[in-house]
């Protein structure tokens, strides 16, 4: 059965804190976070589309992560925990989430499925 995989990302500014973290993330810093969500289709509809990217830009943004501290949305606001939070509202929004990646810098990301 053919399959397709159908990303769409957004980037948010945003803080947090690392709580007990030995380092400097566990002070109050901010990131230019990318948070792209892949959804895995079978089936295209009549013109050829599985999921419009308009729908997934919908999720992402329904979430209001923009200029939030994310310690009062997610917690622990790591990285990990931002990705499986997001996996998880997306899902909740009738999404078929295949995968989310989050990117707390242009070199580290994390990558969360199921």
């Amino acid at each position: 059965m053919p399959k397709w995989i159908i990303s769409k990302s957004i980037e948010v500014d945003a803080s947090h804190v690392v709580e007990g973290y030995d380092g400097v993330c566990a002070r109050l810093h901010g990131h230019r976070w990318k948070i792209e969500i892949s959804v895995i289709v079978s089936e295209l509809n009549s013109i050829g589309i599985g999921v419009d990217f308009n729908e997934i830009k919908k999720v992402l943004q329904s979430l209001d992560l923009d200029h939030k501290h994310l310690n009062d949305i997610i917690y622990p606001s790591t990285a990990e925990c931002i990705a499986k939070y997001v996996f998880d509202k997306a899902k909740e929004k009738g999404l078929n989430v295949y995968k989310v990646t989050v990117w707390e810098t242009p070199s580290n990301k994390i990558e969360y499925f199921e």
